[in-house]
């Protein structure tokens, strides 16, 4: 997934009126809270739109496109790097994982875990000019794949994945004639199988971002196709969605027009404590979401290359962002946020 772990409707004046949009010093102009800490880079090839996964304070990646595609340095990936932020003196180290089988090289695909397990699959398969619905799990200990049900749902990419209550959900993406979707499908590992969920409520997309707090999953961001980038944020418990205060300026009332900028696709999110953080995608904008009050505040913009289809995950309480396309060019470094820190201009050097 990218792991991940990890995609507008009005609801009326009462809800603008609590908004994401809310006017305060912290949505106007530049910051320096919080610090982007350079980490170990990625151990193996460079690579962009990659699948991730934590297992017990553990990052895994893997799969993605290194390369452009109308180059001859270009392949689809198979290989997974774990990532231990304490080794090095906390510099992080990347060991080698398993690989899937050579067959099944892709990117745009998925990751999430449950439990002590990884899963990756779907995504885009360029030798075939297809999209794929297979899925696999891995084990940490043996360091093997093994294929679990195929996703039952239209074949897709650039979907997004999140794990609540112990079930995966997969949804959102892009069809092969890219179509952005809207569906959601639930992955239940006691019974290892499939079943429909309810459907993102918001407009169709690819491209989205989805993050987890207190077992309810968000998804927002993303690209509706010809409708352009989307605005509205929903919330999933398992059993219903509800809607959050759009993430762009809906309305004239008391909403600041910097918040037109959180507005991406193909960017990352990651939690820590009560606040997710949103970066990268079309821009290096980095926006902090509070999660008890629904409300979005700048922080330090991300200090690497711009770039899309990096992955992000959390380790302890700290985020970690890396990998992607930085305007074709794929990419291997990491960087380390600490929401705590004051921005250092030498740290991400």
């Amino acid at each position: 997934m990218n792991k991940r772990f990890l995609s507008a409707l009005a609801i009326g004046a009462l809800a603008l009126s609590f908004g994401a949009c809310n006017k305060s010093s912290s949505a106007n102009g530049s910051t320096t809270e919080g610090n982007w800490i350079k980490k170990a880079p990625l151990g193996g090839p460079v690579r962009g739109y990659a699948a991730s996964f934590v297992i017990d304070s553990v990052a895994y990646v893997g799969t993605g496109q290194s390369g452009n595609i109308n180059n001859a340095n270009f392949r689809r990936l198979t290989d997974f790097w774990s990532f231990r932020a304490g080794a090095n003196n906390g510099f992080g180290a990347w060991t080698q994982e398993g690989s899937l089988d050579k067959t099944n090289g892709r990117y745009y695909a998925v990751g999430f875990s449950i439990g002590q397990t990884g899963y990756v699959g779907g995504g885009y398969d360029d030798s075939t000019a297809s999209n794929r619905n297979d899925f696999y799990s891995y084990n940490a200990t043996t360091k093997t794949w093994t294929p679990i049900a195929s996703f039952p749902g239209i074949a897709r990419q650039q979907a997004v994945a999140f794990t609540i209550n112990n079930k995966a959900y997969v949804g959102t993406g892009r069809d092969i004639n890219a179509n952005p979707l809207g569906d959601f499908y639930q992955y239940d590992p006691s019974s290892a199988s499939w079943t429909s969920a309810p459907s993102y409520p918001g407009d169709k997309r690819y491209g989205a971002v989805a993050f987890v707090s207190n077992n309810i999953g968000y998804v927002t961001t993303g690209y509706g196709g010809s409708g352009g980038t989307t605005n509205d944020f929903f919330a999933f418990d398992g059993t219903n969605w509800s809607q959050k205060a759009n993430i762009a300026n809906t309305s004239s009332e008391t909403f600041d027009d910097n918040y037109s900028n959180i507005v991406r696709y193909n960017a990352v999110a990651f939690v820590i404590g009560g606040w997710a953080y949103l970066t990268t995608g079309n821009n290096n904008n980095t926006w902090a979401y509070n999660i008890s009050t629904d409300r979005w505040e700048v922080r330090t913009p991300y200090q690497k290359s711009t770039r899309a289809g990096a992955v992000a995950f959390t380790l302890g309480n700290y985020g970690y962002v890396g990998t992607g396309s930085a305007s074709g060019t794929m990419t291997d470094n990491f960087s380390q946020f600490d929401p705590t820190q004051t921005y250092d201009e030498n740290s991400d050097k």
